[in-house]
């Protein structure tokens, strides 16, 4: 109909925008305008024609294969520069014998500082993006921890020396995560020498994970790591006393020899509390709760609230009796920190011996 050959103009001049320069493309529509027809053969540009895509009798148009892989989209490698610290940082860790600088930010992010021109970004895996909770890096074995607002732990391998499947020297490779969905993880602690995490829960429960080899056995060298597993193995809430007050909200270890402590810090809305658990013995070394009504030291009903806790590394505080290094550091609400010293632990089982039975006692060091 007159109606229809009256747009082809329209479609004619969609198509050589395409193909040709302004010059012709202005020269073939006004050819097609006068003529009322689509092309006609004593057009000047008909050898143009020729070269033009979508020109022909045929209706489909010509398609070019899609050169594009999944691979070019990655974050990763779209990412061409980054420089600087993250305007949204929420926490950091350090690694002082690789002096290493990890920034963890509001948005899932994690910037990597090493030496002067040495600067790596990783990103969370998570779909949704959460801010940092806690970051660690497992000192000298090339391993950062991430634990994020959203319950779960991210593990990334920085650097690996095995050149295998997926692994090359010198990247940055993320190991699977490890989400709870009925207990989100709130806390994570390292192992100083062997590949174990300890894993705080929003129930109270003290849970492992382990990082593995290519094999899938307990990685020997942690540079080889490969996944994070959790493993089976937990403590409840009950056996570290912490009913009641509130979420597993720090985790610390500390190594003497092969006996390994745990300080666990319980923080609830109006609750707080302290536990030492030994792994190996697998008992309750000490419970401390500011609000019991059994509580017998004046100077922690004063200070409150535990809101943080540390181990402390050195010799007993005020040269009284005990291990060395056996002390530990509780912040409170107020601003008091106070000093605690743990007792009953022989030199002997801290030289891997196993006489000598757990204490339960503990007090505060001497200032």
């Amino acid at each position: 109909s007159r109606t229809a050959t009256s747009q082809l103009p329209l479609v004619v001049q969609l198509r050589l925008h395409t193909s040709l320069d302004n010059l012709h493309s202005f020269a073939c529509l006004r050819c097609c305008l006068q003529n009322t027809q689509v092309w006609k053969p004593s057009c000047s540009l008909r050898g143009a024609a020729n070269k033009m895509p979508f020109w022909g009798k045929s209706k489909s148009p010509v398609t070019v294969d899609d050169k594009l892989s999944t691979d070019d989209l990655l974050q990763q490698c779209c990412l061409q520069t980054d420089c600087g610290i993250p305007s949204t940082a929420d926490t950091c860790a350090y690694e002082p014998i690789q002096k290493l600088l990890a920034i963890g930010t509001a948005d899932g992010r994690v910037k990597l500082l090493g030496k002067q021109g040495v600067e790596k970004t990783v990103f969370s895996a998570s779909r949704v993006p959460y801010g940092t909770r806690q970051l660690e890096f497992v000192a000298n074995r090339g391993i950062l921890v991430r634990v994020s607002e959203g319950g779960f732990l991210e593990v990334w391998n920085l650097g690996s020396t095995h050149k295998g499947k997926g692994m090359v020297e010198g990247s940055v490779r993320e190991l699977n995560s490890i989400k709870l969905e009925a207990d989100p993880i709130r806390c994570v602690a390292v192992m100083p020498r062997d590949p174990f995490l300890l894993l705080g829960c929003a129930s109270g429960i003290l849970r492992f994970a382990v990082l593995t080899a290519p094999g899938g056995a307990p990685a020997a060298d942690m540079r080889q790591s490969q996944a994070v597993r959790l493993l089976s193995y937990r403590v409840p809430c009950e056996q570290l006393k912490g009913s009641g007050l509130g979420e597993l909200a720090g985790v610390a270890v500390r190594s003497y020899g092969y006996v390994h402590m745990v300080l666990c810090r319980f923080e609830g809305p109006a609750t707080s509390g302290i536990s030492v658990w030994d792994i190996r013995s697998q008992s309750l070394r000490v419970a401390i709760n500011p609000r019991a009504k059994d509580a017998s030291q004046p100077a922690l009903k004063k200070a409150g609230k535990v809101t943080a806790a540390a181990w402390l590394i050195g010799s007993s505080v005020g040269g009284s009796p005990g291990m060395s290094g056996a002390d530990f550091a509780t912040g409170h609400e107020l601003g008091d920190v106070l000093v605690w010293q743990l007792q009953g632990l022989p030199q002997e089982q801290v030289d891997g011996a196993t006489a000598g039975a757990p204490g339960k006692s503990v007090n505060p060091a001497p200032p």
